[in-house]
Order: C-alpha cells, then structure tokens, then sequence
C-alpha cells in the first residue's frame, strides 16, 4: 500500500511565485508588442501627415511664383498696350485690334424694296441691296440736302406697298394689257386703280382677285375675258410705272373705274355716265369713282 504525502509547504510557494512570474513575463511580452505596433502606426501617420503637408507647401509656392508671374506678364502687356506717337496714343496688341474695328467707318446695306401687297405679305418679296457710308466728308449745303433725301426716302418707304409675287406678276400683266401702248401716267393710272380697288372694302382685297373678279358672269377688266393677260411681254416702262406706284405714286384721285369709250359699249358707256362720278380723262380712257 502506497500512501502520498503532501508536498511541503515551501515547494508549493515556490510554484506558485514561478508561475506568477511567468504570468508577469508572457504579460510584459504582449504589452511590448503592442505598443511597438501603436508606435509603427504612429510613426507611418506622422509620415503621412508630413508628405502631405511637403506637397501642399510646394503647390503653394507654385502656385504663388505662376502668379507673380502671371502678374508681371500682365503688367507688361499692359504697358506695352498704349504707344505715344505724334499724333496721340495708338493703341496696340489686343485692343489694337478691337479699337481698329470699332474705330472703322463700315458700309451699311438696306434693303431697297422692288416688289409689292398685302403689308403683312413678306415672303417672296423683291428686294435689292443699296450700299451706303455712314459717314463723308462734304459741305454744309450737301449735308442738309442728304438729311432731307432721306426724310422724303423714309416718307417714301411707309407709304410703300408689299406685295406677294403672284400680285405682283398679275398687276404688270394687268397694266400692260390695259394700256402697254399708252405713256408712263397712263399705265401708273391703271395700277393705282387696281391697288384703289384692294384697298377698298366692295371690292375683293388682293391684286390678283380684283383683277380677276366677275359681276353677274361679266368680267371686270376685257384682257382677262379676251386672254390678253395671259400673252402680253411686260415692257420696261410698266415695270418702271408699277415700282412708282408701289413706293406710293399716285395720281388717280381714288379712282376705282376707268373706260376707253370708244372701245367700250354704248350700255356700259352709258352706265359709266350716269351711274358713276366721272373724275379726269387722261390718253385714251376715262376714270370714275362711286358718287
């Protein structure tokens, strides 16, 4: 039979105080580690934070030589922009050019309307371009002579009539026609008559209807009855007579008919007379308005 005996009580404070000092030491050991790795990442962030800070110092001083360089070019040009010669101050580089294009007398184009009729008709209008300066060096006399041209130009202008192509081609047709062997008033006559008829609310409102309009199955106007519209050549002098009368000539005292009476019928001479009131007789025809 084998008995144990108790280990003496010193071995066992000598065990004890081993193992506590062990505990101590693997304690120690891990608390080391630690704080080694807590001093690398310290050490990586200070290199971090001073790379960054090296950067942006290097940007800033780039930053500020680009500028004082910028600066100095800018004060060069700018000195350079101005010479002094003997006439003044003559301007150069950039603002050279700029002064030189404002500072440059440049042709103004107008529009020199041809055509004609209804004023909101626009499109398919004639139109010509005049060529002008703004400014020449003439007399007093010339200047006030200039300045009233182009009041009676404007007056001109306003009281100008636009018209479609169509009316346009109708009313020369029209013209040339009715009085193509007659002189210049005869055929401006015509056309004032013609464009008297648009304007007037009995009578339909465009070139092209008044002259095609029919009462009771009678045509209004013999060419286009006979088909003398449809075949005449437009001679210059009508041309030059409807631009008169298209830019506001007009010498017809608001006539609405007018009657070659020799031509013409005895019943519709006879209507003209006593129906209508007779204005003037110029060449070969008669014109009447309403009583």
């Amino acid at each position: 039979m084998i008995v144990e005996e108790n280990p003496p009580k010193d071995l066992c404070e000598s065990m004890k105080k081993r193992r506590m000092r062990a505990r101590q030491r693997r304690r120690h050991v891990r608390n080391v580690r630690r704080m080694r790795r807590l001093l690398a990442v310290t050490g990586v962030l200070l290199m971090f934070l001073a790379i960054v800070f090296v950067i942006r110092e290097t940007s800033v001083k780039t930053s500020g030589k680009a500028q004082s360089t910028i600066a100095s070019a800018e004060k060069e040009v700018m000195a350079n922009e101005t010479l002094t010669s003997e006439k003044g101050i003559v301007s150069t580089g950039i603002s050279g050019v700029v002064n030189g294009i404002c500072e440059t007398e440049m042709p103004v184009y107008p529009i020199r309307k041809i055509g004609s009729s209804y004023e909101a008709v626009i499109v398919g209008q004639r139109a010509s371009q005049a060529m002008s300066v703004n400014s020449m060096p003439v007399s007093e006399s010339m200047q006030e002579s200039v300045a009233n041209l182009n009041y009676v130009s404007q007056c001109g202008a306003a009281q100008s009539t636009i018209m479609s192509d169509a009316d346009y081609e109708t009313l020369l047709s029209i013209v040339e026609a009715e009085v193509g062997g007659e002189d210049m008033k005869s055929r401006i006559l015509v056309a004032n008559v013609i464009l008297n008829r648009v304007k007037d609310h009995r009578f339909p409102n465009s070139v092209t209807e008044v002259v095609w309009e029919s009462t009771n199955g009678a045509a209004q106007f013999s060419p286009t009855e006979d088909g003398r519209i449809s075949t005449v050549e437009i001679s210059d002098m009508t041309k030059e007579a409807v631009r008169q009368v298209l830019e506001g000539v007009d010498y017809s005292d608001g006539a609405l008919f007018f009657v070659a009476k020799d031509q013409a019928l005895e019943s519709n001479v006879v209507w003209f007379e006593s129906d209508l009131k007779a204005l003037f007789v110029h060449g070969d025809h008669a014109f009447y308005t309403f009583p």
